[in-house]
Parts: C-alpha cells; structure tokens; sequence
C-alpha cells in the first residue's frame, strides 16, 4: 500500500469519526435543552431555532423563546401573550461529569428581550408622593428593554459549592452584574431547591436611564417637586425602619439615603455569620434579616465598570 493512500484512509477516517463524534454532540445539547424544557414546564413553554454544538465545549442556540404560561406572565408584571427572547447564548466552554451534572459553564447572551407592559398604573391621587404605584414600562417610554451579557456558572462537587457569576447592560436603562456562591447537593439541577445554603451575595446596579426616567414622572403625577419626591422617599423609609424594627448600620442607611435621593447606583453584599437554608428565611423575624443575611449596603465602586 502506498503512504499517500495509508494517508488518506487514516484522514478519511479521522473525518468520519469527528463527524460521528459532533453529531453525538448535538444530540446530548438537544437532550439537555428537552430536559431543561420538561423543567420548566409549570412555568411556561421552552423553544429554541437552531442549535450548534462542538465536542470541545462551544457552541450557540439561536431564538431561545420562552412562553411563560399566563400565572407567570401575571408574576413577571408581562403583556398577556408576550414572549421572552435571546437573539443567541454563545457557549465558550461546557463542562459536564459523567452522570450530566454540569461543572463549568461560561455563556455570552446576546439580545435578551424583555417585553414592556403597557398597563397604566396611574390611579386615584395619594396623599404621599412615596406610596405611588410603580409605573409600568411603557409608561416610562419603553417598548422593550434589551440586554447583553455574560453567564457564568461553576460547581465543585466534592466541596458541593456552587458559583454563578453574570453581567447584563441595556444602554437606555441599566447595568447590572453580580455573584452569588452556594453549598448546593448535586439534587439542584435536577430542580430540588431545599438543599440551597447562601454563601455570599454580591450585587451591583448602575442606572443607565431607568430611574431617571422613573423619579421624574413620579413627581410629576403627585404634583411635586423632584426634591420634594426624594424627601418623601427618605421620610418613607425612616417610616418603614421604626414600623418594622430595622436595626441599620450607619453607612448602610447613608447608601440607602444617597441612592433614593440620586439613584445612580447601590452595591449589595450578603455575606451570612453563619450557615442559612434559604428554605430557613421566612422562619427569622423581618427586624433580623439584615443581621442574618449579613447584609451590607454601599454606593457603587467609582469608576467600576461591568463587561458587555
């Protein structure tokens, strides 16, 4: 036999086997999303376009919709019918063990849609500026919000920790990002929540055109100023904290004070003394929960800034 023939028998092959191998692939991604769908079934209808799928981990879905049924369109404030959308989820690395639980997932989501109610909220005039109904979406000039961003999920299984990371910026309204690490049983990616304990909580909104567009068309439908709305958002929550027992740090309440009055943006940490179920929450007093939860407020990092 020739070496060039040899040759290209072995390429031949080597061909055939990786096209063999890519289609197996695909069909594991489609399983997983059919499995992900089954899961999400009480709460709405999972669809997707197109899938690509590489056996080294990278891959894309194309038009990932989601048709939440009427209860969670109800719960997500979405018009009746509205869809959720994401343009493409561009996989750069998957990772799985043998028994499908996921181990490191970084993800890129670009255009993820968020349909705008239109409902009107304005009602009968109250007597406080700060008890207004939220006005909806739309009536805030919106026909949508629309995200980019960035997905990151990693578990350790033999230490059962489970860390999510994410980043997501629509231009004319916010930018956020956060982490959050949890102990977590492998049970949770099969949906069995009740094993969840918070480790740390970190959380970072920056308004980009949101609440700037919120404030004043509050103040304007109670008739006031833009600086008397801030003062009656601040008197609110002075209200509230005696109500409810509240025991606030000092810089705590000073960022809360500063983004009510500005809203450019607010840091939050949780960070618990000790072990927390998150099935445990609703058993601790609302006066607690900040002592609990570790929590820790503060404005943003200046001139922090958060990936696309």
């Amino acid at each position: 036999m020739r070496l060039s023939t040899f040759l290209l028998g072995i390429l031949a092959a080597a061909i055939l086997g990786g096209g063999v191998w890519d289609y197996q692939t695909r069909e594991q991604a489609r399983l997983r999303l059919r499995v992900l769908a089954a899961q999400l079934e009480p709460l709405g209808q999972l669809q997707y376009q197109e899938l690509r799928a590489h056996p080294w981990g990278q891959g894309s879905v194309e038009q990932l919709r989601f048709l939440p049924s009427p209860d969670t369109a109800r719960r997500l404030r979405l018009p009746a019918g509205a869809e959720l959308r994401v343009d493409a989820l561009e996989v750069d690395r998957y990772r799985e063990s043998g028994d499908g639980i996921p181990e490191k997932f970084e993800a890129r989501l670009r255009g993820l849609h968020w349909p705008a109610s239109t409902t009107v909220t304005s009602g009968p005039e109250v007597g406080d500026p700060a008890e207004q109904p939220l006005p909806s979406l739309g009536e805030l000039g919106y026909q949508e919000l629309r995200f980019d961003g960035r997905l990151r999920l990693q578990y350790l299984r033999d230490a059962g920790a489970l860390q999510l990371a994410f980043a997501l910026r629509d231009p004319s309204a916010a930018r956020l990002d956060g982490e959050l690490s949890l102990f977590a049983e492998p049970a949770v990616f099969r949906g069995e929540w009740q094993s969840l304990t918070l480790s740390q909580l970190r959380l970072d909104y920056r308004d980009l055109g949101l609440l700037a567009r919120l404030k004043p068309l509050l103040a304007l439908r109670a008739r006031v100023s833009n600086e008397g709305l801030d003062a009656a958002l601040v008197t609110r929550l002075e209200r509230e904290t005696r109500q409810r027992g509240l025991r606030w740090p000092a810089e705590d309440y000073a960022a809360l004070v500063g983004f009510l009055r500005e809203a450019r943006g607010l840091r939050i940490r949780m960070d618990p003394p000790g072990e927390l179920r998150l099935r445990d929450l609703p058993l601790y007093a609302e006066a607690d929960l900040p002592q609990v939860l570790g929590l820790e407020l503060r404005p943003p990092p200046v001139g922090a800034t958060t990936p696309p």
